[in-house]
């Protein structure tokens, strides 16, 4: 949740007044830009852009996951462990590939009221992303996943 505040290093700061000496915290968080999808859909891409630039202009960050090791050590924190963690899901694993596409889908849809309501998209352009981008995924998806289980019969 840290990308949607203006000052995650207070936010840091303040959580080490509330552990035990020596506890452990587990922070998860964003890294946007290593949303990467194929096919690619214009679609997609330009909302995903205005996605990540609201947030910025709401004075978030989409890319916090970047920072999180120095915010941290900055709050005084020590023995810091960072993990990437990415998602690849190909033909190979059908059922997850379509459960992260329905992920995206249901977390970009989540934003798309105050997208419009600001004007960093149209409702048509919302449209176009779910008929033209998640929708064309989605049924790759759909049709991948029906091979997949032909394929095991």
């Amino acid at each position: 949740m840290l990308e949607h505040v203006s000052d995650p290093y207070k936010i840091i700061g303040e959580t080490s007044k509330y552990l035990k000496k020596n506890a452990c915290i587990y922070i998860t968080e964003v890294l946007n830009h290593n949303f990467i999808y194929f096919p690619q859909s214009a679609e997609i891409d330009f909302y995903w852009n205005q996605f990540n630039q609201l947030q910025i202009d709401m004075k978030g960050h989409p890319d916090i996951g970047l920072l999180l090791g120095n915010i941290l050590y900055n709050a005084g924190f020590n023995n810091i462990k960072k993990w990437t963690r990415t998602f690849f899901y190909d033909k190979s694993e059908p059922e997850k590939r379509l459960m992260a596409m329905n992920y995206c889908h249901t977390l970009l849809k989540s934003a798309s009221d105050h997208l419009i309501a600001k004007k960093y998209i149209t409702a048509e352009q919302f449209e176009s992303t779910l008929t033209g981008g998640f929708t064309g995924q989605s049924k790759a998806m759909r049709d991948s996943m029906s091979q997949y289980r032909r394929d095991l019969e």
